[in-house]
């Protein structure tokens, strides 16, 4: 059984522990099982993506939104999560996920291979980072679509994860500044034949502290 950790509604998770008897097939059974993120929504990204304007500051995430799993609620003013990032000397960038619901904080460390980025296309794949006191245990890449940013303002992005025998993905509208919408969402929303009343509202007093 797998024990699952979401960090957010879409998109941001964690795979926790599996029990042994997975982790334990033949080697020859796991190569020839299928990869589920074949699956993944194939979504036009941004196209001549300034990595290094991307990942600096902080992005926060002010809604989210499954289209699998539809909510029949509109806000929700218990949690606000955010990501920071570090570009490290080795190509690749270190993505901070921080998640506050009520009082509680959770946190993920991701890694993505600026080599990948190197088209010009807002599209990566972002390993997790284990933890020294984590267990051990198989982890899925999250794979990331920037729909399309501005940089300093809003993004809007796509992501995708093998979760048992499925896929997790969603759409994430990020700001810089934390319960703030750009103008030019809604727009692009419109584009993509999306509702923005069918996205989450994340509107935790206190964000901008967290």
């Amino acid at each position: 059984m797998y024990t699952f950790r979401a960090l957010i509604f879409v998109g941001i998770i964690s795979l926790s522990t599996c029990r042994p008897e997975i982790q334990s097939q033949p080697q020859e059974q796991q190569q020839t099982k299928p990869n589920p993120l074949l699956n993944c929504p194939n979504i036009p990204a941004k196209q001549q993506f300034n990595a290094t304007a991307y990942f600096h500051d902080v992005w926060h995430v002010v809604h989210s939104f499954n289209p699998d799993l539809p909510s029949n609620k509109s806000e929700d003013k218990t949690t606000c999560v955010k990501l920071t990032s570090q570009i490290l000397e080795n190509a690749s960038v270190k993505l901070f996920y921080t998640q506050l619901i009520r009082q509680s904080e959770l946190h993920t460390e991701w890694i993505t291979n600026l080599d990948d980025l190197q088209n010009g296309v807002g599209k990566f794949v972002s390993e997790r980072i284990d933890k020294e006191d984590d267990p051990p245990r198989p982890l899925s890449p999250l794979h990331t679509t920037v729909i399309d940013t501005d940089y300093s303002n809003y993004a809007v992005e796509h992501k995708c994860v093998a979760f048992r025998k499925g896929l997790f993905s969603g759409y994430l509208i990020l700001n810089r500044k934390p319960n703030t919408l750009d103008p030019n969402v809604e727009p692009l929303l419109n584009k993509l034949e999306l509702k923005l009343q069918d996205f989450i509202l994340l509107s935790k007093p206190g964000c901008a502290e967290a």
